[in-house]
């Protein structure tokens, strides 16, 4: 630092208000707004640092998949599933990453959490034991990953199928 120091005394100053007064195009500049090139980077630091459901989705989505498959069939993207189904999901997550209850959304928030992800709640098509489940009814991996990155700044460039953290 010592010579950062030398060099600020000997004009250097002076040289650095040249420099942002006429060689630099400041205009439309505020100390608070944060450049693209450094939102595009740190995501997942700001993931880490979301809730549980946020951390659980992205999660799903860098894996390219949210339900194991069946015996001998591969893990999968649901276009739609049961809301309980996907609720069991969540939960199970978070008793593998060892999330204690209280810091797990509860019902009623994640399913507000789920649709700013794009996933719709509705009833499902086909009866079952005499009433039509709800379910939730999600996009394609590609669309989801593009909606969920928009909202966390994650370039699409960076979703990779069976990424983990």
């Amino acid at each position: 630092f010592a010579a950062i120091r030398a060099e600020l005394n000997v004009g250097g100053y002076e040289a650095l208000m040249h420099y942002l007064r006429h060689v630099v195009d400041i205009q439309g500049w505020h100390p608070r707004q944060i450049p693209v090139a450094l939102r595009m980077v740190g995501w997942d630091i700001k993931i880490k640092s979301a809730g549980s459901a946020d951390q659980w989705y992205c999660e799903c989505l860098a894996r390219g998949w949210m339900f194991r498959g069946g015996e001998g069939e591969p893990p999968y993207w649901p276009r739609e599933k049961g809301t309980a189904a996907v609720r069991d999901a969540y939960e199970g997550w978070c008793k593998w990453r060892s999330i204690p209850h209280h810091k797990q959304l509860i019902v009623t928030e994640f399913g507000k959490r789920i649709k700013t992800w794009g996933a719709q709640r509705g009833r499902g098509e086909y009866q079952l034991d005499g009433a039509r489940p709800w379910i939730y009814q999600f996009p394609r991996l590609e669309v989801a990953r593009k909606l969920f990155g928009a909202l966390w700044d994650i370039p699409y460039r960076d979703w990779e199928d069976g990424w983990e953290w």
